[in-house]
């Protein structure tokens, strides 16, 4: 056996331990299991697994310390369970490209051998509520390309470290209320190609390296609190997307806005503190989408 699904198994009230023999299993999906307490220690047996789905098992409180044995595991997803804390031995996962958080909101801070998974992809912290700092450690992930702190409300900023991450691609930062400006490390992440930041509404301010980010392809920025844009916006030279929707203290667009001679889509819908459209407007002649709802 190589692949054993178990998803929503509600009636089991465990797992056998003869499962432990099964020492060729690549794939093991026990999403939605919620009689899942803890995962036996026979787990670490199971070498081979490359991919373990445990999400919304909301009664897994425990993960077994031989965790770190599966040294060939791609996937771990956790999302949804009622884990507080997650073992040091995390950081052997040495082949884990996707660990998926999501809803964690338990969890109560991440392990300081995070650091440790230099080949992790993907990161998702999305609704890690309970989360009030990231280690500064996080910035060793030096090969992550997308990370998710989507609504991580208990987070009061975001460590310098993170600046390091020159090689992610996709920022998610939505509904962090806490968020009041970017930092200027922001402008040393020259791969981004999506960032989002609606519903930041305490964000009042951009940086102005943000111009550096000439791969940007989608800026999300709807129903923050900014008043202005940078003129550096006008650097974005990728950009397709820009949504400003509902930023209701928005006073004026920047002049620049016109050197956006790519931009597909703009959102500028309920922006109701705009008295007035630059001319200037009128040369994103690539645009396809206009919405001023």
């Amino acid at each position: 056996l190589t692949e054993l699904n178990l998803e929503e198994c509600k009636g089991l009230k465990g797992l056998p331990k003869r499962l432990g023999n099964l020492t060729g299993l690549t794939e093991l999906n026990l999403q939605r299991c919620g009689w899942l307490g803890e995962l036996p220690e026979w787990l670490g047996f199971l070498t081979r697994l490359e991919m373990l789905n445990m999400r919304n098992c909301y009664c897994l409180n425990r993960l077994p310390g031989r965790l770190g044995n599966l040294t060939r595991l791609q996937m771990l997803k956790l999302g949804g369970s009622g884990l507080m804390v997650l073992p040091e031995r995390l950081g052997d996962l040495v082949g884990l490209r996707t660990l998926n958080l999501a809803s964690c909101t338990a969890l109560i801070r991440l392990p300081e051998r995070l650091w440790d998974l230099t080949g992790l992809k993907t990161l998702n912290l999305g609704g890690c509520k309970g989360l009030t700092s990231l280690t500064e450690l996080l910035g060793g992930l030096t090969g992550l390309t997308e990370l998710n702190l989507e609504e991580c409300k208990g987070l009061k900023g975001l460590p310098k470290r993170l600046g390091n991450l020159t090689g992610l691609t996709e920022l998610n930062l939505q509904r962090c209320g806490w968020l009041g400006e970017l930092p200027e490390w922001l402008g040393f992440l020259t791969r981004l190609e999506m960032l989002n930041m609606r519903n930041c509404y305490c964000l009042n301010r951009l940086p102005g390296r943000l111009g550096n980010l000439t791969r940007l392809q989608m800026l999300k920025l709807g129903g923050s609190g900014l008043m202005v844009l940078p003129e550096r916006l006008g650097d974005l030279v990728g950009l397709r997307t820009l949504n400003l929707a509902s930023c209701t203290a928005l006073i004026r667009l920047p002049e620049r806005l016109w050197d956006l001679t790519g931009l597909k889509t703009l959102n500028l819908g309920g922006c109701k503190g705009l008295t007035s459209l630059t001319e200037l407007l009128g040369g994103l002649t690539g645009l396809t989408e206009l919405n001023l709802e």
